[in-house]
C-alpha cells in the first residue's frame, strides 16, 4: 500500500503454506508523517487497522494499542506475542525504523 510521497508504506507478504509464518506485515511509516509533508499518512493507521482485524480478528485493538504504545515510547518491542491464535514475532529496523511482523497460521 503506498501514499504520495512514500512507496510501499504497508507491505503485505504473503508466505505460503510452506513458510514458517503466514504472512508478512512491513509497515515503513508507523507513526505516520510528524513533519505534515504527506498530507494522506492519515491513511496508515486506518489500512493497518483493517489488516490487523483481518489477521487479529477480536484481538486487533490489543495488537494496535500494544505496538502502538511501543513505538511511540520508543521502548523495545518484544519479539514474540500471540494473538488471535497466532504466533507473531515482531521486528523493528534500526536503520529504517521499519517495524515488521511475522504472523503465524491460526491454531
Amino acid at each position: 500500500y503506498s501514499i504520495y510521497g512514500q512507496v510501499g508504506a504497508i507491505q503485505v507478504i504473503n508466505q505460503g503454506s510452506s513458510a514458517s509464518y503466514e504472512v508478512g506485515l512491513r509497515f515503513t511509516m508507523w507513526d505516520g508523517d510528524a513533519n505534515g509533508q504527506m498530507p494522506q499518512a492519515y491513511r496508515i493507521p486506518i489500512v493497518a487497522n483493517e489488516l490487523f482485524k483481518l489477521y487479529f480478528e477480536g484481538d486487533a485493538a490489543h495488537v494496535w494499542n500494544y505496538l502502538n504504545d511501543g513505538v511511540k515510547k520508543g521502548s523495545d518491542i518484544p519479539e514474540d506475542f500471540t494473538a488471535n491464535g497466532r504466533k507473531v514475532h515482531v521486528t523493528v529496523s534500526i536503520n529504517s525504523g521499519a517495524l515488521s511482523l511475522q504472523v503465524g497460521p491460526k491454531k
